[in-house]
């Protein structure tokens, strides 16, 4: 017995170099995934000036042309994204079944609503050859005939786009722009798409990256 010992002693302290490895690990993992996910709202004179340059031109491919809502929709909730991959993250690393089970039915997260951001709003003056959509009543009118001619009428029948504020990543000098285009009231038909932007900073300004856009 007393020769045993020895080896039982070398192979707890193995176990536990292992476990400290292995929780090393997932801190770092943790660490580098909060990086990545570290989306801040850039500040107004650089969101202006991204937006005059490299947004507003995007806009002239569309048929509503430059017509803007003046609320900011929701973009991308990059720390609910983080909270949710630590969740799982940890449970893989406790072997907690349970966890990454309801974790795996839960994700990915429904996608987001077109709900209006009312502490950014868009500033006429400071952005290029614009129009601000400042009323959404028809757009949430009950759709009938007179309120469909109402609205064709008011948007020259090409309707409007809504824009998140811009969000910035200085870890990986990247943007994240959500774009929903609405052309139909009360969403008739389905008659509106959404596309998620991305885009890097180079030394001369930014560049769009994924170039999988929907144009209509």
């Amino acid at each position: 017995m007393r020769k045993l010992l020895p080896l039982i002693f070398l192979f707890l302290c193995s176990c536990v170099h292992v476990n400290d490895a292995n929780y090393q690990e997932l801190q770092d993992t943790i660490q580098k995934l909060k990086k990545k996910t570290d989306f801040q709202p850039l500040d107004s004179a650089h969101a202006y000036d991204f937006i005059n340059k490299y947004y507003l031109p995007l806009m002239d491919t569309l048929l509503s042309g430059r017509k803007l809502l003046l609320y900011p929709i929701n973009g991308e909730d990059f720390t609910a994204i983080f909270k949710d991959d630590v969740i799982k993250l940890t449970a893989e690393y406790n072997k907690d079944t349970a966890t990454i089970n309801k974790r795996s039915k839960m994700y990915p997260p429904p996608p987001l609503g077109v709900l209006f951001d009312r502490y950014h709003p868009w500033n006429e003056n400071k952005l290029s050859n614009i129009t601000l959509i400042a009323d959404t009543q028809i757009y949430y009118s009950r759709a009938d005939w007179d309120k469909i001619n109402l609205w064709d009428k008011k948007y020259a029948g090409h309707g409007y786009v809504g824009i998140s504020y811009p969000l910035y990543n200085k870890y990986t000098n990247r943007l994240y722009l959500r774009e929903y285009v609405i052309r139909s009231v009360g969403g008739i038909d389905e008659n509106h798409f959404e596309n998620n932007l991305w885009f890097k900073k180079i030394p001369k300004g930014w560049k769009m990256l994924y170039n999988h856009r929907t144009i209509r």
